[in-house]
This record gives C-alpha cells, sequence and structure tokens, in this order.
C-alpha cells in the first residue's frame, strides 16, 4: 500500500499487465496489488486501513496538501501513521518518523548512511541525462529530467521492491519504460511553442519539484531570447496559510524579461504581490477567475515555452485541448 505517490510507480515495482478496481482483485489471478490510499481529512485512514488490512505499507512523503481540515502538517503526519499501524508484514517510512513508529517490522528511509538496524541507505545524484539512484549501494539508472522530490519517490520505491524479492535487473528495466500520466508533467507542442502540462494538483511542494523538471528540460535549449508563459492556478485546500503560501510561490520560479504570468483562480492577487515583489512587471501579469477569460490571450502571448500549474478544479489543460 503506498501513500502519497504523485507518479505511476506501480510499473516501477511489478509487471501490471493491467489495473482492475478494489473490488475486482482476486488472489488466485492477481499475487499482488499496489494501492494508492488518499486521504483529504481527518479519520478517513482509520476506515481505510481497516477495510485494506495491507501487508505492506509505505508512507513516501507529507507535504502541505488540505490544510483547510487538518490545519497542520504534523496532523497530516499523524493520520499517514494510522496505515502503518495496521501493516501485517513490513512499514516503509522517513527516518525522522523512527521515534513515532511502533511496528516489529520497520524500515527506515535514509538520505545519508547509518549503520542503525533496519536502515535503507539512499542516494540521489542528479545527472545531466537523468538521476542516478544508489539503495543500499544497489546502483540503478534513472534517464528522466524530474524533480528532486520525484526522484525521491522512485529511490524509496526500489528500496520497498528489493526488500520484496524483485531482481535488480528487472527493476532497471522497468524503470525505462516509466511514462508520466496525462497532466502529470508532460509536454505538448502546440503550434511554434512547447506547452509543460502538470495540472493535476497543486501545492507548494509539488510546485517546487514540478518547477525543477520544467527548468531541467529548458537548460539544454540553449536559447538566448527564451520567453515562458506561465499560467498559474490557485492552490486549494491550503487553509487559514493559504495568502501566505501563494505570496511565496514566487521564489520557486527563474524570472525572465520576456516571461509573462498567468494567474486564476482565488488567490491570484497573493499571486500577484508575490511576483510583483521578485521584480515582475505589472504589465507582464495578467488576472482572471477561470480559463474561459484567458483562452485568447494565453495564444497571444509570444513565448518558446508555456507551463501550466494549478489546482484542478481551474483545468488549465483545456488551454491546449484544441
Amino acid at each position: 500500500i503506498l501513500e502519497g505517490h504523485d507518479i505511476n510507480i506501480e510499473d516501477v515495482i511489478v509487471h501490471a499487465p493491467y489495473i482492475v478496481n478494489l473490488g475486482q482483485i482476486d488472489e488466485e489471478k492477481h499475487p499482488f496489488a499496489v494501492l494508492e490510499v488518499g486521504i483529504s481529512e481527518p479519520g478517513e485512514m482509520e476506515g481505510l486501513s481497516e477495510l485494506l488490512q495491507p501487508d505492506f505499507a509505505v508512507v513516501l512523503n507529507v507535504n502541505p496538501v488540505h490544510l483547510e481540515n487538518f490545519k497542520t502538517i504534523e496532523a497530516i503526519a499523524c493520520e499517514k501513521l494510522k496505515l502503518l499501524q495496521k501493516a501485517k508484514k513490513h512499514v516503509f517510512y522517513p527516518c525522522e518518523w523512527r521515534s513515532y513508529i511502533q511496528h516489529p517490522n520497520g524500515f527506515a528511509f535514509s538520505f545519508k548512511h547509518e549503520n542503525a538496524l533496519n536502515t535503507i541507505a539512499l542516494e540521489l545524484k542528479m545527472i545531466p541525462e537523468g538521476w542516478q539512484i544508489k539503495v543500499d549501494g544497489c546502483p540503478f539508472h534513472l534517464p528522466f529530467l524530474i524533480g528532486e522530490k520525484s526522484a525521491q519517490t522512485f529511490a524509496q520505491v526500489l528500496a520497498v521492491a528489493l526488500n520484496l524479492g524483485v531482481p535488480k535487473h528487472q527493476l532497471q528495466e522497468r524503470l525505462l519504460l516509466w511514462q508520466p500520466y496525462a497532466q502529470r508533467g508532460v509536454w505538448v507542442k502546440q503550434s511554434e511553442r512547447k506547452v509543460f502540462v502538470d495540472c493535476y494538483n497543486a501545492n507548494p511542494a509539488a510546485f517546487s519539484d514540478s518547477l525543477q523538471h520544467f527548468y531541467r528540460e529548458l537548460d539544454p535549449c540553449n536559447l538566448p531570447n527564451t520567453a515562458v508563459c506561465y499560467c498559474i492556478g490557485s492552490m486549494l485546500e491550503l487553509g487559514k496559510g493559504s495568502v501566505a503560501f501563494h505570496r511565496d510561490l514566487a521564489k520557486y520560479f527563474r524570472i525572465g524579461q520576456n516571461d509573462h504570468f498567468i494567474l486564476v483562480g482565488v488567490y491570484k492577487e497573493a499571486l500577484q504581490d508575490g511576483f510583483k515583489a521578485v521584480g515582475v512587471p505589472t504589465s507582464h501579469i495578467h488576472l482572471a477567475d477561470a480559463i474561459a477569460e484567458i483562452q485568447e490571450l494565453f495564444n497571444q502571448v509570444p513565448c518558446n515555452f508555456a507551463y501550466l500549474k494549478g489546482s484542478h478544479r481551474y483545468h488549465l489543460e483545456n488551454l491546449i485541448a484544441n
């Protein structure tokens, strides 16, 4: 059972010829079931974990999401712990959680070597063509220009798979077959520009990782007059810190003199304040409540590249639907 992933990592763990609904799982046909457990408010995990009764449970991350309901990141962590408490065999979790976990067969992830019992050391190195990953010294090559958080997710999944007995050579073969899901970090060619579409979800951590991926794709181009049109949708369900989260978002962006920013949704003014604070001229910032107001503008802004990310409620992907 995997909690909190943003990429299709089931292809990394097992060769799944097809995907079925939970109610269709047949023990005679399906030796493994890899499930994402999604939660958005307190109390949900208890019922889900009781229903699933997982053999193995993995927590991949704890990010500022659904804070409108959880109030604090610590509350999110406590809710996710309930999944680990129901695991029958093994649990995998970040090292900093060790003092909170009570499980006889736990494994901790680490991003530095430690000699502690049941610690899995993960090493990540960014290289021009992707990432080099080592899991307890076992090397893997990940030929994708994804962000660091996504690479960490791959590393953690590889650690779990190795502990479950999946051969290293099979894992490496499957890594090379990975493809992002629609709207989750994919490139689309539109007329004379390339558009990076990452509209499935939005929170500060997701923006940071997504932009790192986007900029890694741009760097090899070496275009002297690169211009980017950023279409940014508001991040929802962040609670009382929403305005501050949106103002701070600008720190993840590399601001170019030819860039334009189209800001959409309920927190468009907070986004605007953040971009103005880092030097974006007002003439390059455009505000809207919905994409219906910006379709023509988006098509006309002169740029080599475009970047689309925001809450899925705004359906920014529809800007390139035709």
